[in-house]
């Protein structure tokens, strides 16, 4: 879950803040008794959506706001005709393949500019793992 303190809500933060300087970041809110139930985080560029996280209130999952909203998006998007690609970060869900049965891998590259970080990096996992493992 993304809240405003933990290091994923700090990324999607830094990520948004960022954009939103070259103006090319968007956050779709759906709201219910003017609380946030629902909450998009996407880029925008050149006709293209991508939207980077879906949020909503854990308590209305049944109600399925997030999937809700996703449909407003779609109708909102569409509709003007100035977008052209939707595209969702992360892996695909069986309500997207309805949509379109393309998929596009994406592949996660790190590269550091110091050769020292990802040997630390891999030593301080190797360090967790064990202490883990003797807990």
């Amino acid at each position: 879950a993304v809240s405003l303190d933990n290091q994923q809500g700090l990324f999607y933060r830094e990520i948004m803040e960022h954009f939103c300087r070259r103006g090319e970041a968007v956050m779709y809110r759906l709201l219910f008794n003017q609380q946030v139930v629902a909450c998009d985080l996407c880029l925008e560029r050149d006709g293209m959506t991508v939207v980077l996280k879906i949020a909503y209130d854990e308590s209305l999952k049944g109600l399925s706001p997030g999937k809700f909203l996703s449909r407003e998006i779609l109708r909102s998007l569409f509709s003007d005709g100035k977008k052209k690609v939707l595209e969702w970060y992360g892996r695909v869900h069986e309500w997207q393949q309805k949509l379109d049965s393309k998929e596009r891998a994406m592949f996660h590259v790190n590269y550091f500019r110091q050769k020292w970080v990802p040997v630390t990096r891999q030593l301080i996992r190797s360090a967790v793992q064990r202490k883990h493992q003797s807990a």
